[in-house]
């Protein structure tokens, strides 16, 4: 028999879940919140101008990043979920294995 063992608090894992998802949702509203500001304050520049080339491409990169941080969470979240199936199906089994 093993010395080790491994406890698993589901409800802790649920609420990184769920925080996780909150977090992801969030920061791509926000994010996309942000950028229409942003725009709004620069809607009289000249299209094409230097300033405003360079502005929006900042602004392309920050949106970029933004997204990838957003999708990060997301995953992070699902590989949660993940974990949290897996914990139950091997639980599942020890009991099973104990019985």
């Amino acid at each position: 028999m093993s010395t080790t063992s491994l406890i698993f608090h589901d409800d802790a894992a649920q609420a990184m879940q769920q925080a996780c998802k909150a977090a992801s949702l969030t920061f791509a509203q926000d994010s996309r919140a942000m950028a229409a500001d942003v725009l709004s304050t620069v809607h009289d520049w000249v299209e094409g101008s230097e300033s405003r080339v360079s502005h929006d491409q900042h602004l392309d990169k920050l949106t970029d990043h933004a997204r990838t941080i957003s999708d990060v969470l997301k995953a992070a979240s699902s590989s949660v979920d993940r974990v949290r199936t897996l914990a139950h199906e091997t639980e599942t089994k020890n009991v099973a294995i104990l019985d």
